[in-house]
């Protein structure tokens, strides 16, 4: 939706202020379930997000991620409402600041939330950038994590579920996301039961930490060879910290793993991943957190964090 779709009169009411400009937003990745827009005003820049579609839009579980994340954490992208207490939560947490959530309201029928304007550009890849952006990165995952909960699910409502169902409930999800979404003749089926019967023999996470589901360096802007900012939280949920270790392999090269493990170990020595390695990959794939690889290539990913 172009800026000119949004009704200038709801959004000046909104913001208190005469809108001089409106731009939409690329997100930088498809199947995206908010549409956003950098509005200009005549005291501020700000970054406006309303469900796509609105309040007509399907439910968004057609796609695998969403479906998963839902169906496993209890995530919902369009309850923006829980942004404003997240982002307070993950921005007190540690040293990356996240968007304040400035208000809220209606626009064109679409519950929105405003937020800050962060300084930064988009960072598109890890691989081949400063060490000093995966170090940035591992010190503030490791800040994020340090924040321990006795339970995991949701990250600021319900559902709520105890630690020692995570791995069953891992297990069944990732079985129907299989027959959900099927691939035949590509070794999914021998993977996803593999990584089924190796989550139910594993012990109970030691603990919840909030956790990024769609880890990617599209959600960080950065600046000058650092991260100045997260900037989309909708998709953090409370699990096993490993998950983000996990998720950050297929984003970086062996140089980049070595920075992003200097940074977390500055606050914290990193979680074990070998025997959660496994089935948490091929959740990952099946999520879809970085597109439709061919899993017997997403499965031989080198283990960056031994």
């Amino acid at each position: 939706m172009s800026g000119e779709d949004l009704p200038v009169a709801d959004l000046e009411a909104l913001l208190g202020e005469q809108v001089r400009s409106v731009r939409a937003l690329d997100p930088g990745y498809s199947g995206h379930t908010n549409d956003v827009w950098l509005v200009t005003t005549v005291g501020e820049q700000v970054v406006v997000r309303a469900p796509a579609g609105g309040a007509w839009a399907p439910e968004p579980w057609s796609e695998p991620f969403w479906w998963g994340a839902h169906h496993l954490f209890g995530l919902d992208p369009r309850r923006l409402g829980d942004l404003g207490i997240l982002s307070a939560r993950i921005s007190a947490l540690g040293p990356l600041p996240v968007p304040c959530v400035l208000r809220q309201g209606m626009l064109g029928g679409r519950h929105c939330v405003v937020v800050q304007r962060m300084p930064g550009q988009r960072l598109e890849t890890l691989r081949g950038a400063p060490p000093t952006l995966a170090e940035g990165l591992g010190e503030a995952l490791a800040h994020i994590h340090a924040a321990h909960h006795a339970h995991w699910g949701h990250p600021v409502a319900e559902p709520r579920h105890p630690l020692d169902t995570f791995w069953t409930d891992l297990a069944d999800t990732v079985r129907e996301m299989a027959l959900r979404w099927p691939a035949p003749g590509t070794g999914l089926d021998r993977w996803v039961e593999r990584a089924a019967r190796a989550a139910q023999r594993l012990p109970p996470p030691g603990h919840g930490a909030l956790i990024m589901l769609d880890l990617d360096p599209t959600q960080f802007l950065a600046e000058e060879g650092r991260l100045t900012a997260v900037v989309d939280t909708e998709a953090y949920a409370l699990g096993p910290a490993a998950w983000d270790l996990v998720a950050a392999e297929y984003l970086l090269d062996a140089h980049g793993a070595a920075a992003f493990a200097r940074g977390y170990r500055r606050v914290a020595p990193l979680p074990r991943l070998e025997e959660m390695r496994l089935p948490l990959r091929v959740l990952a794939r099946l999520l879809e957190i970085q597109g439709g690889v061919e899993i017997e290539t997403w499965m031989v990913q080198p283990a960056l964090f031994p």
